[in-house]
């Protein structure tokens, strides 16, 4: 994975990975059929993940902008805090089966 024009894109010269939990996710893109279609929205991207144990699919949402930039603008912070916000509402539906 590399940051190229206010993005997040995937190598495709390897297989990209993240670490989490002690595991490695491979790291896909959500449209498969496109790979080099980015979904992406203002503050952040959407990957596909595959769990290591189970081989189930995940989506996986990347924050384009370090927390460390929003400590220097505060238009950044509003994006990461806004970030953050949308996180906690995708959680509370996946875990409340909304």
């Amino acid at each position: 994975m590399y940051f190229d024009a206010n993005t997040i894109k995937l190598s495709f010269d390897e297989t990209d990975f993240i670490e989490s939990d002690s595991k490695y996710w491979e790291v896909k893109p959500f449209y498969e059929e496109h790979p080099n279609k980015v979904l992406q929205g203002g503050n952040g991207v959407l990957f596909k993940v595959i769990d290591p144990e189970n081989d189930e699919e995940c989506v996986l949402k990347i924050l384009k902008y370090s927390y460390q930039s929003g400590l220097r603008s505060n238009k950044i912070k509003k994006r990461v805090e806004r970030f953050e916000r949308e996180i906690e509402a995708l959680s509370f539906v996946a875990n409340n089966g909304v």
